[in-house]
């Protein structure tokens, strides 16, 4: 992470000496994550984490771009029935941006929706299990652009998706129990366009 960062710093630096806007940006953020379970478990320890965030995108004209995502999250714990679990999860995705200007091309509002997959660790007592599911994602939010390869987000998104039990027993693992999940995210972003 500190080399990923060190990279986009120095990309930073160079590309503000430029003199006009380009097509391609890269952006690093982070959010506050809200986690809606579906009563999968009895007791959640945390229903908030974090998550960490890098993206690429191409503008296609002022007002949409298509972008690519990849998320981290910080683990969440809980319990079920006296058992206990941690579970550590990571998310990619591609998707479309819609922007409004509001003053020129410093200020504009932004809608965003996207489709993906979320990759999903669990460990019951030490045991790991894993699951890959689709999710979809909508959210909006604003961005800043102080200078002309500069931009800050501030956002808000919601993942959808549906998620097996991962930790049943051998008994009830043929039930496959599905679960309705959200994933909440409001967080901050910087970007620089190249």
């Amino acid at each position: 992470m500190i080399k990923l960062l060190s990279i986009f710093i120095l990309l930073l630096s160079l590309n503000l000496l430029a003199e006009e806007e380009n097509d391609i940006y890269l952006g690093v953020g982070t959010s506050m994550v809200s986690f809606d379970h579906n009563d999968r478990f009895d007791n959640l320890e945390h229903y908030q984490t974090h998550s960490y965030n890098i993206y690429a995108g191409a503008i296609m004209n002022e007002y949409f771009s298509a972008e690519i995502h990849y998320s981290m999250y910080d683990d969440i714990t809980s319990e079920k029935s006296s058992t206990s679990y941690r579970s550590s999860f990571s998310s990619y995705n591609i998707g479309v941006l819609g922007l409004y200007p509001l003053h020129e091309k410093y200020l504009s509002i932004y809608g965003r929706f996207a489709v993906g997959e979320l990759l999903w660790d669990e460990y019951v007592n030490s045991v790991q299990s894993s699951a890959t599911t689709a999710t979809v994602i909508v959210g909006g939010g604003v961005l800043i652009k102080p200078i002309h390869n500069l931009g800050f987000r501030l956002f808000y998104e919601r993942y959808s998706f549906d998620l097996i039990d991962l930790a049943g027993t051998e008994e009830n693992k043929s039930d496959d129990t599905l679960y309705q999940m959200l994933l909440e995210n409001i967080g901050i972003s910087i970007e620089v366009r190249f």
